[in-house]
């Protein structure tokens, strides 16, 4: 699955708690095409393939893991020491 399925999350379809119970067929039929927001008071709720969130959570975690090598490997192009305590930190070799 590609990042650009959600290029435009927000672009959803809104729907109401009541149509959720009224017509959950329906609901869940929008679903399989698009995300589908639903409302209650002042929630809201997101509706989405479970791939979809799955993807999105890896996106997510593999983005930090990334980030967090970028900022050491900065640091020790900066010449900072990185501590074995550091989780990309490695005891020095004497």
């Amino acid at each position: 699955m590609s990042i650009g399925t959600f290029g435009n999350i927000y672009s959803d379809e809104l729907i109401t708690a009541t149509e959720l119970n009224r017509q959950p067929g329906r609901v869940l039929d929008k679903a399989l095409e698009r995300p589908v927001t639903i409302t209650r008071n002042d929630q809201s709720f997101a509706l989405l393939h479970r791939e979809e969130v799955t993807f999105l959570v890896k996106a997510a975690t593999q983005s930090k893991a990334v980030f967090e090598a970028l900022t050491v490997a900065f640091s020790l192009l900066l010449g900072k020491e990185i501590g074995f305590e550091h989780p990309y930190g490695w005891p020095l070799c004497v």
